[in-house]
């Protein structure tokens, strides 16, 4: 049983309160008390988090009184639970508000809003082929559930709900996508509230080739800003050195990058990082334009194009 209160900071904005679940069943219930606000509302919720998988609870608040409840079952499914209170209006300038919360822990609190079964967070798919999972969530009350995309999908996926807590999620990138990590997410809903998860594809190149990409692209110069190289080993590399070579439109090089190979820093196949700050060998910023990279790792080598604006 846990009582605290607080003072709102700014408008718009919320204070965080998070709390750490233990691991039995059961669930916890938020009582709300906020001062009575002319011209303005409160928007209270709370969010049960996880890696690849968060779920969010509204509570309702009275316009007159300020007070609201709500009920969050199953907490262990998540790792911290975070309630968040924050005002919304219209009207310029405030004072801050007041309010007051409670928490109290219920083993009742069991079933409701639907869960996801297990879904993988990671799936490899080689561009240029399609990826497919399947999808199913339960209902503890048998309420009927919506399975849906919680964004927009990226070009070459699908989502298909059948209406009976399952779902096909498919992808299908194309060869541009290669070395890219594609999140989608995912929610399974009922009138309660929706379970959500976050499913990464890695996507590979299918004939297993070296490859290398500047990130984001195009970059938009900014002085100070780092961005990033990043590259796909097809095989492990033990020793000896990766190189990254950038060069002009006119095949001049303007920057040479390098990075040690040794057992403590063991290059395994995947998708791996080296930072950048957009500059040549002499530190002055690249003017906009194209520019092409070149990757040497071990026997292999791969190449790509990006741009700069500015």
């Amino acid at each position: 049983d846990t009582a605290a209160s607080d003072t709102l900071p700014q408008p718009l904005g919320a204070n965080y309160i998070i709390i750490r679940p233990w691991r039995f069943s059961g669930g916890l219930r938020f009582y709300f008390d906020g001062d009575d606000l002319s011209g303005f509302s409160w928007a209270v919720s709370v969010v049960g988090w996880k890696r690849g998988n968060d779920s969010l609870f509204f509570m309702a608040i009275s316009p007159g009184t300020g007070e609201g409840t709500l009920a969050v079952r199953d907490w262990y499914r998540y790792d911290s639970l975070v309630f968040i209170p924050a005002v919304f209006g219209m009207i310029p300038g405030y004072d801050p508000y007041g309010y007051a919360f409670r928490v109290e822990y219920d083993s009742s609190l069991t079933g409701n809003v639907p869960i996801f079964d297990s879904l993988p967070y990671l799936v490899y798919v080689n561009a240029g082929d399609c990826a497919e999972v399947d999808i199913h969530a339960t209902d503890a009350n048998g309420d009927s559930i919506r399975i849906y995309a919680s964004d927009s999908l990226p070009d070459g996926a699908t989502l298909t709900d059948y209406g009976n807590g399952s779902a096909l999620l498919r992808f299908c990138p194309d060869v541009s996508r290669v070395g890219d990590l594609v999140s989608i997410s995912i929610r399974a809903a009922d009138t309660s509230g929706y379970d959500e998860r976050t499913i990464i594809f890695v996507v590979q190149s299918g004939k297993f080739k070296l490859t290398a990409e500047v990130y984001p692209n195009p970059i938009v110069y900014t002085d100070g800003e780092i961005d990033t190289i990043r590259y796909f080993m097809p095989d492990s590399l033990a020793s000896g050195k990766i190189k990254i070579w950038i060069f002009n439109v006119a095949g001049d090089k303007v920057v040479e990058l390098e990075e040690d190979i040794n057992s403590s820093n063991i290059k395994r196949p995947g998708i791996h990082k080296i930072a950048w700050d957009c500059k040549n060998g002499e530190k002055e910023p690249l003017a906009g334009g194209i520019y092409l990279i070149k990757i040497k790792a071990g026997n292999k080598t791969g190449s790509g194009k990006f741009a700069i604006i500015r």
